[in-house]
């Protein structure tokens, strides 16, 4: 006996519109690869196959390629075809055993409401070649379980796209790509009476739902679209259904567990004890006989061989377009060139533990600049947490130890000590302003690459035209020293800290990482006898405080529902 094979048009009322699923009715269990034929011949974005199983129904989804682990419209049109044929009951509750658990489906009023597992999404970065085959830039990009989500800067970049099929990654076996690209929240109103969150990088890192309100999609509001299920087309004709889709995630989000926060956590504690080890070592260093302008061109020289050795296996990690060479590779490059001689004057000049002070003001200097640059307000609780900071640097500088554990070696004075950290700290919120255009696009670490090679490049370029050719270290001990600041600094801390954004929020990971000028100060005080009087200990407690205060902040902001 032959099988019938519903063809049913989600989410509209009008014949051959809608999102076009297969519904394919077994009595039992069949092969799989027989149900990869049916798919491929059907030749939708989606075929479903379903048999009885106890009081419920198995539930499978094929592409025409490869079987997936979830599918909303296919299921939607699934149980429609479990009414529309009375397999089931009108007032009966459709369930589905499937790959991602247990699935329900009920009517009400006039509308079928699905009940899905909610999946967080965690930042992450694009798939290589995403972004280019869809032509255009993301604001924002995430990934749950079964999706990568990419926020565009309006909607009418979302009507313009037109994405290049052939081009999309091929790396990733089984992943789709049905780009339902979420706008801002001025996306269109019809049919939809929720707004949808903006997803913001930190947004997208949100474990709680959005409390817009009923429970959904962290970031997201739940919703429903004006749409019926509507039968019809070949293998087995049918009447126009009334059903109408409600597509709403009815769950709490899943938290995640303890154990993989409290890891994350431990990453960004191990990411800012690391940075923190870039004063000693540089300290060390120039107790070496090594010169302050070349410790950096070295440091970043190692790091960008590092980072080429790890994108040798990630397939595609070295496809980056002109546009990101140029504005992220040099000008990033010239911020990173920028930072690399400033900083160590100013760690030669001011101190260890001035110099992280001085650094940390950096946050405050894109707090201000984000007004003009990113049209970003300029609140009060932004402006006294600047004033705090800023406070908090010069009580430091002024409760320093300058020069100490320096004997025998030519370091500047305090005042070009103090200047090489604000300019270290201005070019540090340079790249921080640029990483909110960069990242989305190409993924913090390409971004890491390019800017650390555009640095080299530059630093290799100006500094024998300067007349500071870039030595190599004197001895092997100065060597050691040197590798160990890529290694720690370059490497591992930013690896690191990108393993606690993807477990736990962005804030507390950063707030975490604030770490960073205390175990400078302490390893200072301990190897070199750099000490902070009493008025620079409560300095370095309010530059670390606002910073951490600056960053809960955001995340508060973040938090809040959009209209």
């Amino acid at each position: 006996m032959g099988l019938a094979i519903v063809q049913v048009d989600a989410f509209t009322d009008t014949p051959f519109a809608g999102n076009p699923a297969a519904v394919c009715l077994l009595p039992e269990a069949r092969d799989e690869g027989w149900m990869q034929d049916v798919a491929r011949e059907m030749n939708l974005s989606e075929t479903a196959f379903l048999h009885p199983e106890g009081d419920a129904y198995r539930l499978r989804w094929f592409t025409p390629v490869v079987e997936v682990a979830l599918c909303g419209h296919a299921t939607l049109a699934s149980a429609h075809v479990l009414w529309q044929d009375q397999r089931l009951p009108p007032d009966q509750e459709a369930k589905f055993h499937t790959q991602s658990g247990l699935l329900t489906a009920q009517r009400r009023d006039g509308w079928i409401e699905l009940d899905f597992p909610a999946t967080p999404a965690a930042a992450a970065d694009p798939p290589a070649g995403l972004l280019e085959a869809l032509a255009t830039g993301a604001v924002a990009v995430g990934r749950t379980r079964f999706d990568y989500l990419l926020e565009l800067e309006s909607e009418e970049t979302v009507r313009r796209l037109a994405p290049d099929f052939g081009a999309l990654p091929r790396g990733h076996p089984g992943l789709r790509f049905r780009l339902p690209l979420f706008r801002a929240p001025e996306r269109r109103q019809r049919g939809s009476r929720h707004g949808l969150g903006a997803l913001r990088p930190r947004a997208l890192l949100e474990r709680a739902a959005w409390q817009g309100g009923a429970g959904g999609l962290p970031g997201v509001a739940p919703r429903r679209r004006g749409a019926s299920a509507s039968p019809g087309r070949p293998r087995h004709a049918r009447r126009p259904g009334r059903d109408r889709a409600a597509r709403r995630a009815a769950v709490t989000p899943g938290r995640e567990g303890g154990a993989t926060r409290l890891a994350g956590y431990f990453f960004a504690l191990g990411a800012g004890t690391l940075w923190g080890t870039t004063g000693p070592l540089s300290t060390a260093l120039y107790a070496a006989g090594a010169a302050l302008t070349g410790i950096g061109f070295w440091r970043i020289l190692l790091g960008t061989l590092g980072l080429i050795a790890y994108g040798l296996f990630q397939p595609g990690f070295f496809r980056i377009d002109r546009r990101g060479v140029l504005l992220v590779g040099l000008g990033g490059g010239a911020l990173v060139a920028l930072f690399e001689v400033a900083y160590q004057f100013g760690i030669a000049g001011a101190g260890v533990a001035s110099a992280a002070a001085l650094l940390y003001t950096a946050p405050v200097i894109v707090a201000l600049l984000a007004r003009p640059l990113l049209g970003e307000s300029l609140t009060a609780t932004r402006l006294l947490l600047a004033v705090a900071v800023m406070v908090g640097a010069a009580l430091t500088v002024q409760g320093g130890s300058h020069g100490t554990g320096l004997a025998g070696v030519a370091a500047p004075g305090l005042v070009a000590g103090v200047a090489g950290g604000l300019l270290a700290a201005l070019s540090y919120a340079g790249t921080t302003l640029l990483a909110r255009w960069s990242v989305p696009r190409y993924g913090a670490t390409r971004v890491l690459l390019l800017e650390i090679a555009g640095g080299t490049v530059i630093l290799g370029i100006v500094l024998p035209l300067a007349g500071h050719p870039p030595v190599p270290p004197p001895t092997a001990g100065a060597w050691v020293y040197i590798v160990a600041l890529a290694l720690a600094t370059v490497l591992a801390a930013n690896f690191l800290f990108f393993a606690g954004v993807r477990r736990i929020d962005a804030a507390p990971t950063a707030v975490a990482a604030t770490i960073e000028p205390v175990v400078g100060t302490l390893l200072a005080l301990l190897l070199f006898g750099q000490r902070l009087s009493g008025l620079g200990w409560l300095g370095l407690a309010l530059v670390v405080g606002g910073v951490a205060a600056g960053y809960l902040a955001e995340a508060g902001a973040a938090r809040a529902p959009t209209a």
